[in-house]
């Protein structure tokens, strides 16, 4: 069988074989009698879905008297330009998953290199993953990649490559902290320091937030944005501990806070370490965690007994000891207040490079 690429034609030497049957009006079975292999050897030969092999060269010396060298010459060029063929057809199709990639902007992260072309790109991509083939890395049966219960915007905009490259780099930073054995018993009675936390500045609950979750096992990462790959966060096993990883920079309090303990959420259930993550059921579980863990469901219900003022809310925060950002993204996401109400009250993170 031909097989080729857009630069290579790789021929099997049953091409020739074939030709040699044709000037002698031989047949395959002829040819099987002649040289004692089986019709189906034979034809296997012919369609190159057999080796041609040093014993098979020197029949086809004596039955056609062509040279037995020139037979396994074949076959070596033959061999040789299928793994080429197989080569280029897959560098095209790493160049593609290259293309769909936020690449440039990985380069203003620091993430990845500056690439001058598609093929540098893949090479350069094949490092950052430690693949020989970027197609493995999308090949869940590979597992290659953390298995993640993650967090996503918008499931149609994600882009699994975008996606892969936020994961592999949330992997790398992740395992670069130094954390404790994991113990779910003390995380989860971490829980009230950390809500805690919510009426802090990042730059002064950021360290403690990440050294506490370190000390019950899970490292704390704050990963940027990464176009197309629409995770907010994400939570997976290491070779280490446990990663809780998060999309922080520009991001509201009330977003982060709620993907926090989302994630929280999935590491405390053990989501990750399922056969199947990241389901509806768990997210939606997840989300509810979330939520009542900020504002307990039996306080939010007195929201709708006060007239929503900016007054109204902060005392209703101090009340329930929250940040009163945290108060108007629940009533702006459960459509009590208009988006774009209210937002004084709330507040943007921009965590500072080196601390994230």
């Amino acid at each position: 069988m031909i097989t080729q690429s857009r630069n290579t034609i790789a021929v099997p030497p049953g091409e020739t074989i074939k030709e040699q049957l044709e000037d002698r009006n031989m047949t395959q079975r002829e040819l099987a009698s002649r040289t004692g292999y089986s019709e189906k050897h034979i034809s296997q030969l012919i369609n190159g879905q057999a080796t041609l092999s040093v014993d098979a060269a020197l029949k086809l010396e004596c039955v056609f008297g062509v040279p037995s060298s020139f037979w396994s010459g074949l076959e070596a060029d033959y061999r040789a330009d299928l793994a080429r063929v197989e080569q280029e057809n897959d560098m095209e199709a790493e160049e593609t998953l290259a293309r769909k990639s936020p690449y440039a902007q990985c380069v203003k992260l620091g993430w990845l290199p500056p690439a001058a072309n598609a093929k540098e790109k893949v090479r350069c991509l094949r490092e950052f993953f430690c693949v020989s083939s970027l197609q493995f890395v999308l090949l869940p049966e590979k597992n290659l990649l953390p298995k993640i219960a993650y967090r996503c915007m918008d499931a149609q905009e994600c882009h699994e490559m975008a996606r892969a490259i936020w994961a592999q780099q949330a992997k790398k930073k992740a395992e670069s902290v130094h954390v404790e054995r994991l113990d779910l018993y003390k995380l989860e009675q971490m829980i009230p320091a950390f809500r805690a936390m919510t009426n802090e500045p990042p730059n002064e609950f950021h360290p403690k937030l990440k050294e506490m979750c370190a000390s019950c096992g899970v490292a704390l990462v704050l990963i940027p944005h990464l176009e197309g790959s629409g995770i907010q966060g994400a939570s997976f096993a290491t070779n280490f501990g446990v990663a809780l990883a998060l999309t922080a920079r520009g991001k509201w309090a009330d977003r982060f806070w709620f993907d926090f303990f989302h994630e929280l959420c999935h590491i405390l259930e053990m989501h990750f370490s399922q056969a199947e993550v990241d389901t509806d059921e768990q997210n939606e579980a997840a989300d509810a965690f979330a939520r009542n863990t900020l504002i307990p469901q039996h306080e939010y219900d007195k929201l709708s007994y006060l007239p929503l003022t900016a007054e109204s809310i902060r005392a209703f925060a101090q009340s329930v000891g929250i940040a009163p950002g945290i108060v108007v993204g629940r009533l702006q996401k459960e459509g009590l207040l208009e988006y774009d109400h209210m937002n004084s009250l709330k507040i943007k993170y921009e965590l500072k490079k080196r601390a994230a």
